[in-house]
């Protein structure tokens, strides 16, 4: 409820201002991230794209103008952000939906899937912010908790084997060894290594430092990270 509710507040302020949910993001640093994160994941014009927490759809919008051919679909929790979603986009849309449940998606729907500064949201913490520098202090309450790691199976399982899924911007949460305890998991769990392949950046340097607001090495966000994986041919057998 309260990150509906933080959501709607934030797709109020921003949504119609180009900014999309970020509060001090210019709307030429959302499109640098828009770049970034389908550069990242090798995008072919005729993919069709799943956007977990799609915010205003930003990178949706970037995606058709670029991509034409391209299609793609978001999910967030915010309804207002849903609907500007649908009204700014032509070969798309967003559903209104909570993100930790996908079970309705089919198996192997989408060509890759991207996540800009939401999955994160599902690890239980807390975000204090100083009003007079800008800087947060993050305190991860549950670092073990299964709930982010589950939402990555079900992502996992609605991408095309070879697809990416690629996770920006976590802010700090979870800890860099939570994902080599979700692998393990996730191996259980499809009886082979779902990942051909896992990568990690520092933000700052995925984004070859251009991005400075939040990621600057003077920021509080300096050591965010953000990890790709590819997906195995072999958990098509699970999803089956």
């Amino acid at each position: 409820y309260q990150r509906r509710v933080h959501g709607e507040k934030y797709a109020r302020r921003r949504c119609t201002s180009g900014s999309d949910n970020w509060m001090y993001l210019t709307t030429k640093e959302h499109e640098r991230i828009a770049v970034d994160i389908l550069k990242a994941i090798d995008v072919k014009d005729g993919d069709f794209i799943f956007d977990w927490g799609s915010g205003c759809g930003t990178k949706q919008k970037y995606l058709e103008t670029h991509y034409p051919k391209s299609c793609s679909f978001g999910v967030d929790i915010s309804a207002l952000s849903v609907s500007h979603t649908n009204k700014r986009l032509k070969n798309g849309g967003a559903c209104l939906a909570d993100g930790s449940e996908l079970s309705w998606i089919p198996s192997q729907t989408f060509s890759h899937v991207i996540s800009n500064g939401a999955l994160f949201h599902l690890m239980p913490h807390t975000a204090k912010v100083n009003r007079a520098t800008r800087k947060f202090q993050i305190t991860i309450l549950e670092p073990e908790n299964p709930l982010l790691c589950k939402v990555v199976g079900q992502l996992v399982r609605i991408t095309k084997p070879h697809g990416y899924i690629l996770n920006a911007a976590n802010m700090g949460v979870p800890p860099l060894e939570y994902w080599e305890s979700c692998r393990k998991s996730l191996k259980d769990l499809f009886k082979c290594d779902p990942f051909l392949e896992m990568k990690i950046w520092r933000e700052y340097d995925f984004h070859n430092g251009t991005i400075n607001t939040y990621f600057g090495k003077n920021e509080h966000f300096y050591n965010s990270h953000t990890i790709r994986f590819q997906v195995s041919p072999c958990t098509s057998i699970k999803n089956e």
